[in-house]
């Protein structure tokens, strides 16, 4: 059974041009790296991830491919477009959401992993 597909990725498609890749429903919301900081009004350690960007304080990653990991539970890898004060970049990263209902999330990226907590009611 096909995967549903998005009425914007079908466009695409009749139109000849590639799907655009965006992050599944369980990646989006908001994030922060810091254990106390959803309990902050505003938090420098704070991120969104949308549809197809992730947005933090001082940056915006689009969200150019992603690739599902085969066998690593809802893992994926994706390729991101970096804007950023310190100049624009492609960032590689490996996202991980906790198998407990996706309460945190792992990134790792250059070797290093880092934890962020859900800041929405899960």
């Amino acid at each position: 059974q096909a995967a549903p597909v998005s009425a914007a990725e079908e466009e695409a498609t009749r139109a000849g041009e590639p799907p655009q890749a965006t992050f599944p429903v369980g990646y989006r919301g908001n994030w922060d790296y810091s254990d106390d900081g959803c309990a902050k009004d505003e938090s420098g350690t704070r991120f969104v991830i949308t549809a197809d960007e992730i947005r933090g304080y001082e940056d915006t990653s689009k969200l150019v491919a992603l690739e599902t990991l085969q066998g690593e539970g809802d893992a994926i890898r994706v390729v991101l477009e970096n804007q950023s004060s310190d100049g624009d970049k492609t960032i590689v990263q490996i996202l991980r959401l906790s198998p407990v209902a996706g309460i945190s999330l792992r990134v790792e990226q250059d070797g290093r992993t880092v934890r962020a907590n859900r800041c929405d009611a899960v």
